[in-house]
């Protein structure tokens, strides 16, 4: 166990910044970052379809056409149906079914669809969503006829719903026929974090449920009916359609190719992401347990099964934070997958694998297989049964062996990275140099000192054109320093906690966190999972958290353009970006034009409008997720600070997933009255429900009371919801 950190303050004044003969030099050639990892991962993934673009997409099938043809059913979140053939080079892709035109489809989020087992002598497509009616969210499972099923002509017009139900977020919303040509569909406890209303273990409705239907024959008033081997079909007091309960958001299922028992991933609140293997009449606990731990102690397991069935396994958070349900590999490509469940994680970009012993219904040995430059939101097969994955911000995916290397260790020690001459005053190697940017983001009222190094070779990249806003792209080899440091009381003593690196190594971004000693000399690299340790700064010990490489890659992802200050507005202060062009380290060409943009502004600067300041806070707290594709792309709204507030989509629109208290008067942001403000709210809460999500475990007061202060200053009519897809 490492000891906890005792340290030893350091004055302000020594090795910050400083001038020395080693900044005159222009590139970074005491790399020692390059090369070096852990063990390295078996799989890559490759594009699948590099011909196809998706916009937001959610799910992928497949079917078999006439004469041997096959094509791919794709389920975009917002832009409907489309297919394409079964043929890596294809460039063609059509639209079957729509739903962002005319009133009839209008504010419909697409989930889901599944085909009769039987097509096309059942021509009938399935399809769950979820709908927003006068701010009111309800899923609904519908039914599709094609009017060819030879040519995937689907009529829009034959619309028939099976199902409905109120939901106000974590809308689960899969559906998968099983093996007994039974249609399965799971929901979400609709509820805000935390399921206040013990929605979980409540069987009066269809929420956190799994449902089975035989939709091949219908009753005479509604086009499905309960199976008689359902649990509870005789029960007057819950629902005929429930095989399952206890869920809290199960998002991805599949079946066993084999036994024919349901897997799936049902995303945890506070620690834990699960992995569940569903039976008849099974209860898995939420909210009164969160997998197999206790949640809310004064609750109870209810409804018609008070017995508790734990996960097969948990992930936490420090691993995985979105758990996306995949499926057991049966291809030929991966032979040491064979029998493993494949499955992955949204935030983390992530994919493992874990065995199952279906002898002793046990799960072990989860491992990790590859890891993607885009979010996993669904998994497929071929007719092979090798993978797909199906990305929300990015393309669709194969899986690849992975090209075999040697990769010496990673330094154990931030000295041994070649950064620094002499890393006890972070005095910076020969090519490594400090910079500072406009915005800092809160980080717990600590301070930050910035270094970065440009390899020999290419240089800095400056984006053009509708990016030229964002942040610079590093070239191959190059690395990133940020030092976090607490002041020791009101003197101009501090304790240097950590520093977190990195670097680009032939094009992967690599993640790495050194913890000080406490004597200040040197930093040790933390585990790859990151951990929790106290730290002594004067007279107060507080709890640090040092995060593992999955936690910085979900904020430091391609769709945040990675080196998230690394911009001109970020950058453009004093003679900073033009010393950087003299230096050299720019591509020929692809210098930045600082004049172009107006620095960006810091949120404690008094002299600066109040819009400017708040607009600059929520940019560098949150916008790095909360951009078109982001991580937090599921809440549908932006928080660039470039955008006209009109065009960000928070402005009087509904949380998706609102914190309880407030009830239907929530707004992301509600102009004039912060108390309804669901980014106040976040603001204002530390834990699982935080925003930002990581990185911080302390209220900033400041910047809270910036935020609430521009809230409170919006005319209330100024603007009116919009979605950022509506510009």
């Amino acid at each position: 166990m490492l000891m906890p950190l005792v340290g030893m303050p350091m004055m302000l004044s020594t090795g910050i910044l400083t001038a020395n003969a080693a900044e005159n030099e222009t590139r970074w050639t005491d790399n020692r970052l390059t090369g070096t990892g852990g063990e390295p991962l078996p799989l890559r993934a490759v594009v699948a379809f590099p011909g196809i673009e998706t916009n937001r997409a959610v799910d992928l099938d497949l079917v078999d056409g006439k004469n041997g043809e096959r094509n791919w059913l794709l389920t975009e979140l917002t832009g409907g149906i489309s297919a394409f053939p079964d043929d890596s080079e294809t460039k063609e892709r059509r639209t079957l079914l729509t739903f962002s035109d005319g009133e009839k489809f209008r504010n419909q989020r697409l989930y889901s669809i599944e085909l009769h087992p039987d097509f096309p002598k059942k021509a009938w497509l399935f399809v769950s969503l979820n709908v927003r009616v006068d701010g009111e969210g309800f899923n609904r499972i519908v039914r599709f006829t094609f009017s060819d099923p030879d040519a995937l002509e689907i009529d829009p017009d034959s619309e028939i719903e099976l199902l409905s139900w109120p939901s106000a977020g974590h809308d689960g919303c899969d559906l998968k026929f099983g093996p007994d040509g039974m249609l399965y569909a799971s929901t979400g406890d609709g509820e805000s974090p935390g399921d206040p209303a013990n929605i979980g273990q409540k069987t009066d409705n269809l929420l956190g449920s799994i449902l089975r239907l035989d939709v091949s024959h219908p009753e005479p008033d509604r086009p499905w009916r309960a199976p008689d081997d359902n649990p509870w079909v005789t029960f007057k007091n819950v629902p005929d359609a429930i095989w399952a309960y206890g869920l809290r958001n199960p998002w991805r299922m599949n079946f066993h190719p084999e036994t024919g028992e349901l897997f799936l991933g049902d995303n945890g609140d506070e620690n834990w992401e699960l992995v569940r293997r569903v039976t008849r009449g099974s209860n898995h606990g939420w909210s009164a347990y969160e997998g197999s731990h206790p949640f809310r102690l004064t609750n109870e397991l209810a409804g018609p099964n008070a017995e508790l069935t734990t996960p097969i396994w948990e992930h936490p958070h420090t691993e995985m934070r979105s758990i996306i349900g995949g499926c057991f590999y049966r291809g030929t490509r991966f032979p040491e997958l064979k029998g493993r469940y494949v499955y992955g994680c949204y935030f983390t970009r992530k994919l493992w694998s874990l065995a199952w012993d279906d002898m002793a219904k046990q799960a072990s040995d989860a491992r990790r297989l590859a890891d993607l430059d885009h979010a996993v939101v669904s998994f497929a097969e071929d007719r092979d049964g090798e993978i797909l994955v199906v990305t929300h911000d990015g393309p669709i995916y194969r899986l690849d062996r992975a090209p075999t290397t040697n990769p010496t260790p990673i330094p154990a020690t931030l000295s041994a990275t070649g950064l620094f001459s002499e890393t006890a005053s972070l005095q910076p190697a020969p090519g490594v140099r400090p910079y500072a940017i406009n915005a800092e983001a809160w980080a717990d009222g600590a301070e930050v000192v910035r270094h970065f190094a440009v390899a020999p070779g290419d240089g800095i990249l400056a984006r053009s054109g509708e990016n030229e806003r964002k942040s610079w792209q590093m070239s191959d080899g190059g690395a990133f320093a940020r030092t976090i440091r607490q002041k020791v009381g009101d003197s101009d003593a501090f304790v240097r906690l950590e520093t977190q690196v990195m670097h680009k190594d032939h094009g992967e971004w690599k993640f790495l966190t050194y913890r000080w000693r406490a004597d200040q000399s040197d930093a040790d690299l933390v585990p790859d999972s990151g951990e929790t340790q106290p730290c002594q700064v004067g007279d107060h010990t507080l709890s640090h958290r040092f995060p593992g490489r999955a936690e910085c890659a979900a904020c430091h992802t391609q769709r945040s353009f990675f080196a998230l200050a690394f911009s001109t507005e970020q950058l453009q202060r004093e003679e900073q970006i033009a010393d950087f062009v003299a230096a050299g380290l720019f591509r020929k060409g692809q210098e930045p034009r600082p004049e172009q943009f107006p620095a960006l502004t810091d949120p404690h600067a008094s002299t600066a409008s109040l819009d400017a300041r708040a607009r600059a806070y929520l940019h560098v707290n949150c916008a790095h997720c909360h951009r078109e594709t982001g991580l937090g792309g599921r809440a549908q709204f932006q928080l660039l600070h470039w955008l006209d507030l009109a065009e960000t989509g928070a402005v009087n629109a509904r949380p998706l997933v609102g914190l309880p208290g407030i009830g239907e008067n929530g707004r992301v942001i509600a102009p004039g009255h912060p108390e309804l403000s669901e980014i106040v709210r976040r603001m204002a809460t530390r834990g699982p429900n935080q925003m930002p999500l990581i990185g911080s475990d302390e209220v900033d007061k400041e910047g809270l009371s910036l935020v609430r202060e521009w809230i409170s200053s919006l005319p209330e009519a100024q603007v009116s919801a919009k979605s950022p897809d509506q510009k």
